[in-house]
């Protein structure tokens, strides 16, 4: 609107100086119509007349006088009007100018509020540039606005100088922990310029100093008395209230440190405690709180080895109570296998390898017997019979510890009298035929005799010339009693 403005005014006063320089022009040729007609009635010319009207007409040539031609003069310029019209262009751009740099700022409230006075006199200067311009008057209308310019531009600086010099203050009174000082500073440099952040970010550090001057102090009383986790309570809380006071980091660090030193030493401490007392959960607990600390500290590893050796000793204690509860139970196979993990264990425990060939030579003669009882005929044998009378008595020392050994014993040594028993055995033939009794020996060619015979499996085979020979499959228990056998072959080849 402003521009809209001044470009009227501008024609107008064009327009009017048009006005001027024709209203001259005129006023040059009306005295000049003058002047010819003065000189045409000059009263020489008036007293010959007469003379002239004496000639005759043949005399007097009858052409029409010439009228005097008009010049008409050019346009009347001043000598600087060629320069008012540079200023102009030079005011309009000088104006752009101040209005995009200078004047949001002076005519801010914050301006008004450093220097009103000022506000008023370039505000006033720029008017009257404007006026000026409007006029026509263009080099008056750049010089004053120059002006103006001049003087905003100190006016600025003089603010800003003065914000420097408060902010300036402001910062040094806070780094000496002057609080009354700072506030003034601060609250004088935010007056000048409320809207600075870095103002603004200042004023609150300003603000929490006495809260943090009072953390560090007990801070500081909490060092002298060597409370460590009181301290490092302190220094968090002033570090929380003003992050910016990096020069109490490394203290913090240091305690923290001393801190973690406690804590671990204490947990190494209780650790080793919980092993004495053989507390192997407690102590487990200790070593993972230190390892979560330190993890690569020798005590840690130290503490390691100790629970290590702990819970190898109980549950060798807890195999040794397994072993021996089976063997009570007469589970001696249980009992051997557990023995079998407490010697990997304990490879030099005595107790365990003795512990372990009992339990081996009991499960032996289990199987042993086993054996013999589940094949009872072998007993005919004078040899197994040897055999299994000297595994009843390999049994009689293990008797107390083992009592379904000693029944399986009993019942082997009670096969073993009954099948050294003979059996009377009356074999009835036809006086021809020779009767054998495999394994044992010949009976002949008989009509009738009796041979005894442990009990047990026989084969009796009898053989006659241009007959089939006879095979007879016995099976003879212990205390068999009127056993009578017939042998003749009948059947001719």
């Amino acid at each position: 609107m402003l521009q809209e403005k001044l470009e009227q005014e501008s024609l107008a006063a064009q327009r009017r100086r048009i006005q001027i320089v024709v209203g001259i022009a005129a006023s040059v040729a009306v005295i000049g119509l003058t002047y010819a007609g003065i000189v045409l009635l000059r009263p020489s010319d008036v007293a010959d007349a007469p003379l002239a009207a004496q000639t005759t007409p043949e005399a007097v040539p009858k052409t029409p006088q010439a009228m005097p031609e008009i010049v008409r003069p050019a346009p009347v310029v001043a000598p600087d009007e060629a320069a008012n019209e540079a200023a102009r262009d030079q005011f309009k751009i000088d104006l752009a100018a101040f209005q995009t740099a200078l004047e949001p700022a002076v005519t801010h409230d914050d301006f008004a509020r450093w220097d009103a006075a000022a506000q008023r006199r370039i505000l006033d200067g720029k008017a009257v540039a404007i006026s000026l311009f409007s006029e026509g008057s263009y080099m008056a209308a750049v010089t004053e606005l120059a002006a103006a310019r001049t003087t905003a531009e100190q006016a600025l600086a003089a603010r800003e100088q003065a914000f420097n010099d408060a902010f300036a203050a402001a910062e040094a009174a806070f780094g000496d922990d002057n609080y009354d000082a700072a506030a003034l500073a601060i609250d004088r440099a935010l007056t000048i310029q409320p809207m600075s952040d870095p103002a603004a970010a200042l004023k609150q550090r300003i603000d929490a100093l006495p809260a943090l001057l009072a953390k560090i102090e007990d801070a500081a009383v909490a060092r002298v008395e060597n409370n460590l986790d009181a301290e490092r309570g302190h220094l968090e809380a002033a570090l929380a209230i003003d992050p910016g006071r990096s020069e109490l980091a490394p203290r913090l660090a240091e305690v923290r440190r001393l801190l973690r030193e406690a804590r671990f030493a204490g947990h190494i401490v209780a650790g080793l405690k919980h092993v004495e007392a053989r507390a192997l959960t407690s102590a487990q607990g200790a070593l993972d709180a230190a390892r979560g600390i330190y993890p690569d500290r020798a005590e840690v590893d130290v503490l390691d080895e100790k629970i290590a050796g702990l819970e190898i000793e109980l549950l060798i204690e807890r195999l040794t109570r397994t072993a021996r509860a089976a063997a009570l139970a007469d589970d001696w196979a249980t009992a051997e296998q557990t023995y079998i993990q407490l010697r990997r264990l304990a490879p030099a425990d005595r107790d365990i390898t003795g512990a372990l060939a009992r339990a081996q030579t009991i499960n032996q003669l289990h199987a042993r017997a086993a054996r013999h009882l589940a094949a009872p005929g072998r007993l005919a044998s004078v040899a197994v019979a040897a055999e299994a009378a000297s595994l009843v008595d390999a049994v009689a020392p293990m008797r107390d510890e083992s009592p379904r050994l000693a029944a399986q014993a009993d019942a082997l040594a009670g096969l073993i009298a009954a099948y050294g028993v003979k059996v009377p055995v009356r074999i009835v033939s036809d006086g021809k035929t020779n009767i054998t009794v495999r394994g044992v020996g010949i009976v002949g060619k008989i009509t009738e005799r009796t041979i005894e015979l442990r009990p047990g499996q026989y084969t009796i085979e009898g053989i006659r010339e241009g007959f089939q020979a006879v095979l007879m499959r016995v099976d003879i228990p212990p205390g068999q009693a009127d056993l009578v056998l017939e042998i003749v072959p009948d059947e001719r080849i």
